[in-house]
């Protein structure tokens, strides 16, 4: 992953909660990030202020099939 700007990788949705939040009450556009294997196929990236990736969240806590079909 190349990012212009640090990449932060939370590792519990608590800690990714904590950057949202924080990047919020800051006013900071974010760029977020699965594992960004697919980064550039929507086209033109704009700029963000941070980038946050979730590829440190490796353990599914909770999946609901019904959500996703």
């Amino acid at each position: 992953m190349e990012y212009a700007i640090g990449a932060l990788a939370p590792t519990t949705p608590a800690e990714l909660a904590a950057m949202l939040c924080d990047a919020a009450t800051r006013g900071r556009t974010i760029a977020l990030a699965g594992n960004s294997t697919k980064r550039r196929m929507g086209g033109p990236i704009e700029p963000a202020d941070a980038a946050i990736t979730t590829s440190g969240m490796r353990n599914v806590i909770e999946y609901r099939s019904e959500e996703h079909t």
